[in-house]
């Protein structure tokens, strides 16, 4: 036995086997094997999962098909987004060379730091070079060198991989004088840094009118390496920063990419009754990391304090909603709380009622974190709901007319849940300690 969350993998549709990673020149470590590393999309769940065909205490480190867990990504956890229902997972293909460019005035030469404008795209002891006329005095064109990341938005360089994963804290605190292995840059005017991307740095899968894409921890000797972190989500008739809405993405069945053109993912879709004339075929998607592996900018966050409700509209189409914490009537650095007496009622509390209206379409609400009332009516369409609540709120939720699912994990012994118009429950009966209809 694996623990509890071989339970998790219900209803799986897709395994793929992690590809090789391959050992950095001048690195101490050692090369991850193809194979060691099994990645599971589980439909049922909502879930990806990775196993690891090495144990964790070292004892067992042979491909043997004997697999160990190491981490499960659930929708509307952590913020992952877009594997409802995940049927589908290709690894990308590798990207022999693009660009970062940079600027004179982005050099602090006595921390030898780089920064950029937005998110570079790097890792700890990526191999990068400068071709003729693109370099900053300071380094060889043609020279392969290694990066060490600072943070998002600042990274430096290194002779070595070893010096790239080896640096002191002092460099990030931002000491002064030489610093060891860390190549001093300097120049004015426009530069641009070559890198290349190895097969398999990202996952991509495809859940209910979706495409999701997970980052591939691809650093030999990290703790985490071989895990995924969730990088960005394409959906259906939803629109995105680099392009107008993704048509053709209704019930996606298949992804595939092609060793010799990484620029272009190729999706599968199903047919889409909301299209005139639409009955299915395929989809074409840009590999942005073609073009820089800096990445572009994907959300705005918003704060809001001292509200007395919150009501969330929708009008037609496919809307995704995750309530992640429980608002309440100051703001988010202040804990909520809601307090009751020995007969149930609510005595003390800051939490505010939630209300939710969704027209039709295939909606997904997620429910994270509730405290005090939530309302949602979400009307025509195929929805989705997931519930998980430690607290003691009541939750009324009226999914209207469709093929509707609900998801629920986990309610506390206070909870209230009343669900309507579902057509499939899937509840796991050993959180539940509520009142549930």
């Amino acid at each position: 036995m694996l623990g509890s969350t071989d339970a998790r993998l219900s209803n799986a549709k897709s395994i793929v086997i992690g590809p090789e990673i391959v050992q950095e020149l001048g690195s101490f470590s050692t090369n991850i094997a193809q194979g060691r590393f099994v990645y599971v999309a589980s439909a049922d769940n909502n879930a990806l999962v990775v196993f690891d065909q090495f144990s964790t205490d070292g004892t067992d480190q042979a491909i043997d098909g004997q697999l160990e867990f190491r981490q499960l990504l659930r929708e509307g956890v952590n913020g992952v987004r877009g594997i409802a229902g995940a049927k589908a997972l290709v690894f990308s293909v590798a990207v022999p060379d693009t660009t970062l460019d940079f600027r004179g005035v982005d050099i602090d030469e006595t921390n030898r730091t780089i920064a950029t404008e937005r998110d570079h795209g790097l890792t700890t002891g990526q191999k990068v070079w400068f071709e003729a006329g693109e370099a900053p005095v300071g380094v060889t064109p043609g020279v392969e060198y290694y990066v060490r990341v600072v943070d998002r938005f600042h990274f430096q360089l290194a002779e070595t991989a070893d010096a790239a994963r080896g640096a002191g804290a002092a460099q990030v605190a931002g000491s002064t004088g030489t610093i060891q292995g860390l190549v001093a840059v300097t120049g004015l005017g426009d530069f641009k840094l070559h890198t290349s991307i190895p097969e398999g740095a990202f996952l991509y899968a495809i859940g209910e009118n979706s495409v999701a894409v997970f980052s591939r921890d691809i650093d030999p000797v990290s703790n985490t390496v071989g895990q995924l972190s969730f990088t960005q989500v394409i959906r259906n008739r939803v629109g995105n920063m680099t392009s107008g809405a993704n048509e053709g993405l209704f019930n996606p069945n298949s992804i595939y990419v092609d060793p010799s053109d990484p620029a272009t993912v190729f999706v599968g879709s199903s047919f889409d009754p909301l299209i005139d004339q639409a009955p299915g075929g395929f989809v074409t998607l840009h590999n942005n990391k073609v073009d820089s592996i800096s990445v572009p900018n994907s959300e705005i966050h918003v704060d809001f304090a001292n509200m007395k409700g919150l009501s969330i509209t929708t009008g037609a189409g496919d809307d995704f909603i995750t309530i992640n914490e429980a608002p309440n009537d100051r703001n988010r650095n202040v804990e909520t709380t809601l307090v009751k007496d020995a007969n149930g009622e609510i005595i003390e509390t800051n939490a505010i009622t939630i209300t939710i209206t969704t027209g039709d379409g295939f909606d997904s609400l997620t429910i994270n974190d509730a405290a005090a009332a939530i309302n949602a009516d979400l009307q025509g369409g195929d929805d989705t709901v997931t519930v998980r609540s430690k607290r003691d709120p009541v939750i009324d939720i009226a999914a209207g007319d469709g093929n509707d699912k609900a998801v629920v994990e986990f309610i506390s012994d206070g909870t209230i849940l009343n669900i309507s118009g579902i057509n499939k429950a899937l509840v796991d009966t050993s959180n539940i300690q509520a009142t549930a209809r």
